[in-house]
């Protein structure tokens, strides 16, 4: 809602897309305050008809249906697969995800907004934590008073965080990234000030 209300100041067209592994819902772009409320309501009222996610799906969806330049913002954890790991560039399954980033990029002008929580890359040490894939279902228990363990989960995890970033730029795409724990507005702010002084 943010963006689409920065969107109006511009007298800019805002469009929507909302997916699982498949598209669930897609708004063509348009301006004005009415269609920007439309959009805002229906964020605030999607439920998700299936439980996967397809970023690959999702980015050759829009890029059928946008046929003028557009700036596209993806929001996502970029966690897939059963494991729910960030996509490594260098590993075959997650190529193709790079070469529809590289795509949509090479399209459009393209922004990825990678949303993380703390606890995705260091544990704390509650002792016994039940963890539930809310993709697959899969539920897993790990002992967190156990040092070693996490440190190699945060170890493991920063390796990943590092090769998927190294992964966006490369594509050419923008990406900034937000954390749950932490204000959204300071780094948009940022990110948008250092985006209008490069062009």
């Amino acid at each position: 809602s943010v963006l689409a209300f920065s969107a109006t100041r511009n007298n800019d067209k805002v469009g929507l897309g909302m997916f699982t592994d498949r598209m669930e819902k897609f708004v063509h772009p348009q301006k004005g305050r009415q269609h920007i409320l439309r959009v805002i309501r229906d964020i605030l009222c999607f439920t998700p008809e299936n439980r996967g996610t397809d970023l690959v799906h999702a980015l050759d969806y829009m890029n059928r249906l946008l046929r003028r330049r557009a700036i596209v913002v993806l929001v996502s954890d970029f966690l897939q697969g059963p494991e729910g790991k960030l996509p490594d560039p260098a590993a075959p399954r997650s190529r193709e995800l790079f070469r529809a980033l590289s795509m949509t990029n090479r399209r459009h002008d393209l922004i990825c907004v990678s949303l993380s929580d703390p606890r995705e890359y260091e544990l704390p040490a509650v002792g016994l934590l039940t963890i539930e894939d809310a993709e697959s279902g899969e539920v897993v228990e790990i002992n967190t008073n156990n040092p070693g363990m996490r440190g190699k989960y945060r170890q493991e995890n920063r390796r990943r965080l590092d090769q998927f970033r190294r992964g966006i730029l490369q594509t050419g795409a923008g990406l900034l990234p937000l954390s749950t724990d932490q204000s959204y507005i300071l780094p948009l702010r940022r990110f948008f000030e250092q985006r209008r002084r490069r062009h």
